[in-house]
């Protein structure tokens, strides 16, 4: 019998490629980096819709807050105000919107505020003649009030002794 003998290199030749468990290793960590990748832009989402709803929420507020306080200064000066309203993403009441309120998905956030009127008590942090207004939204007004956002906006308002004009 003649030893075989393997001419140099030729080993070599015959062993080009990847095995089946190099691939498998490789398709792994690929996966999971790009899983990770996919993790991230859904989190960026969230907190970008998240930050847009705050945003949305406190403009809303102040603009109801602003509203309200005018509505304050000119009420008597021991009436407790409140108010209530259904906002469109727009920021537009519902009311307002004709083709909303056929459409309750419309409504993207509910806003509700009342004063605190503790001029009679000799207890009260509050200055005669001033209210605390609270503004509380909620969003997003579709789903059940237990899974809403909610986001509340305190100021004190100066409520007029003059009487209201005619």
């Amino acid at each position: 019998m003649k030893p075989h003998h393997h001419q140099p290199g030729s080993h070599r030749a015959r062993r080009s490629g990847f095995t089946l468990t190099e691939t498998l290793i490789t398709a792994t960590i690929v996966s999971s980096a790009l899983l990770t990748v996919i993790g991230l832009f859904s989190t960026g989402l969230n907190i970008g819709r998240d930050s847009t709803q705050t945003t949305a929420a406190s403009l809303l507020a102040r603009r109801i807050a602003e509203e309200a306080a005018l509505a304050i200064t000119t009420a008597p000066i021991d009436v407790p105000l409140t108010g209530t309203g259904t906002y469109t993403s727009s920021l537009t009441p519902i009311e307002s919107d004709p083709g909303a309120t056929s459409n309750p998905t419309q409504a993207a956030y509910i806003a509700n505020w009342q004063t605190n009127d503790d001029s009679g008590n000799p207890d009260s942090p509050l200055a005669p003649g001033v209210q605390l207004l609270v503004v509380t939204v909620e969003s997003p007004a579709s789903v059940p009030a237990a899974n809403r956002k909610i986001y509340r906006y305190a100021t004190l308002v100066q409520k007029s002794q003059a009487p209201p004009p005619p």
